[in-house]
């Protein structure tokens, strides 16, 4: 078994044929030809013709077995060797060609406090290299012994290279160089979204190493590195030789070429990204922008970031590590893609729709917005936002003015007549706004769950789950975007997209092209169209003023 193991594994085996040629029996000895045709996935086939031999005894035939059964080149205890050629991993860049991921010297950047002799030049630099306040950086070593090493984050050797001068001259600073896979701006670079390489899962070894790796690589295990692996990785080559105990080449047994890896460009701007992450600080969240007429991916950010960079054990920082991953804000979580969320009144855009749709509301459909509501009775009454705010209600209003003024009220109200309808009349009016399934964003590994499709709950979902009947009550909830729904930050973004570009949901894509240095593109971005708003023009426009009005009325919230 275990020599069969070994030469599956060092002639990176994924499957292999052996039908019988001819067979023949002489009392109690026979013989059996056949093809052995061995696919690999490093050197291509590997056909050979062999001959086994069998006894018959003790009542039964037993194959008379030596090393050739596998490869007649094995024969004797020879064994497999392959002499891997991995060519060098490509580049994640964003779409202006700024790289977000790239092989080069990186250093590690630490702070000693007691040798600090210039703090607030020292903070300044920090605050520069690192895209973070001085005070942010200052709090990581306020508190620390004087002698230790304290690690504030990474730099690229050019970025140090630049302000080399100012940098060697600060007491109280560690610059550790080292070669790696560096991503900029660490923390600030969308590694949700760019992701990051670590060594290969011992629970995948195998599969990888079917794949033609050696098992000692590292690779992509989220996001675009994970998504872009047989891209990124290259096509590996290899010389598969038979090698004799004492170590000589019997034989070269098959070889193949490698081939450059290809970058990814991305659909995200780096510098927009930035400023994006930054702008939300540590607070639990996410922000996502799209063009809202193809679906590229401008800005990927969940907060708390991480900084990937962490991933790679040469980088002097990387013992700050196990304190990422206990973190209990769990900063890992793609809050983007995988974060639920009632989406609470960013929702009354699908409740107006199914009041539009089902002929029962109108552009001047009016209603007065008061700040109590008692459409299920008495004993249930429901308020407006406005009066915990200790606000006058609104009013006598007409449907688009209920999203500008964002009345609970109207809502509420919508909920309850198509519930009269059908109970899952607004349910299904949300999934045709592409909500409860994933969005099936590009760029992303499709069934790993970096991507969940949130819940759009309705009356069956309510009756296998919650063993209840769906009422008026749980429609007249979803009307504001409360009660079961769920829904992720990227869904919302598609959706209101969609308002905005006249009623088409594109899929989301984090990838603009793929192509290695000086060759053809094998991958270019083409907007792809996943559906449309179930809506006519006229019934769009009553959404679009109502939200127009949200940001251009002075009481628009």
């Amino acid at each position: 078994v275990a020599r069969y193991s070994d030469a599956a594994a060092a002639m990176t085996l994924t499957s292999l044929e052996t039908p019988i040629l001819s067979s023949f029996q002489n009392a109690l000895d026979a013989e059996v030809l056949y093809r052995a045709t061995l696919h690999t996935a490093l050197v291509g086939d590997l056909p050979r013709e062999i001959t086994m031999r069998l006894r018959y005894e003790g009542g039964r035939w037993g194959v008379s077995w030596d090393d050739g059964l596998i490869l007649p080149e094995l024969k004797g205890g020879n064994a497999l060797f392959m002499d891997y050629k991995i060519p060098s991993r490509a580049n994640i860049y964003d779409r202006n060609g700024l790289a977000f991921a790239a092989q080069t010297d990186a250093v590690a950047i630490g702070v000693i406090p007691g040798q600090i002799t210039d703090e607030p030049t020292l903070l300044a630099e920090l605050s520069n290299l690192l895209g973070r306040h001085p005070e942010t950086i200052r709090a990581q070593y306020q508190f620390t012994q004087p002698d230790w090493y304290v690690p504030v984050g990474e730099a690229s050797a050019d970025q140090i290279g630049a302000r080399y001068g100012v940098l060697s001259s600060l007491g109280g600073l560690s610059l550790t160089t080292y070669r790696t896979r560096y991503y900029l701006n660490g923390p600030l670079g969308a590694p949700h979204a760019v992701g990051y390489i670590a060594s290969i899962p011992a629970e995948k070894l195998a599969y990888y190493q079917s794949q033609g790796y050696r098992g000692d690589e590292s690779v992509g295990l989220i996001g675009l590195e994970a998504w872009g692996e047989k891209y990124l990785a290259g096509k590996r080559g290899g010389t598969l030789y038979a090698i004799t105990p004492g170590g000589q080449i019997a034989a070269t047994l098959a070889q193949s070429d490698s081939a450059p890896a290809q970058a990814i460009y991305s659909t995200l701007d780096r510098e927009f990204q930035k400023q994006v992450v930054q702008a939300m600080g540590d607070l639990p969240g996410a922000a996502v922008a799209l063009d809202l007429n193809t679906g590229e991916v401008l800005a990927f950010g969940s907060s708390p970031s991480f900084d990937p960079n962490l991933f790679d054990p040469t980088n002097l920082n990387s013992s700050t590590l196990a304190a990422v991953l206990s973190n209990p804000a769990r900063p890992l979580i793609n809050r983007v893609t995988q974060g639920l969320y009632a989406p609470g009144s960013t929702f009354k855009v699908v409740t107006v729709a199914a009041g539009l749709i089902s002929g029962l509301y109108s552009r001047d459909t009016t209603y007065n917005c008061g700040g109590t509501w008692d459409g299920l009775g008495s004993g249930f009454i429901k308020y407006d936002w406005t009066v915990s705010k200790g606000l006058p209600p609104s009013g006598m209003i007409t449907l688009p003015q209920a999203l500008t003024v964002s009345c609970n009220p109207y809502n509420y109200q919508i909920g309850l007549d198509v519930f009269n309808i059908d109970p899952d009349y607004l349910p299904n009016i949300a999934k045709e706004f592409g909500l409860g399934k994933p969005t099936g964003i590009v760029g992303l590994l499709e069934g790993s769950n970096e991507e969940v499709g949130g819940l759009v709950p309705d009356a069956r979902w309510k009756e296998e789950n919650i063993k209840e009947k769906w009422s008026a009550g749980d429609s007249v909830n979803m009307a504001v975007g409360q009660g079961y729904l769920q829904v992720t930050p990227l869904q919302m973004a598609a959706l209101y997209a969609a308002i905005g570009n006249g009623g088409t949901l594109y899929r989301p894509q984090l990838v603009l092209r793929i192509a290695a240095p000086g060759e053809p593109t094998v991958y270019e971005f083409k907007p792809e169209v996943i559906g449309s708003l179930p809506l006519t023009r006229e019934q769009l426009d009553v959404i679009r003023v109502g939200l127009h009005g949200v940001v251009a009325d002075r009481n628009g919230t």
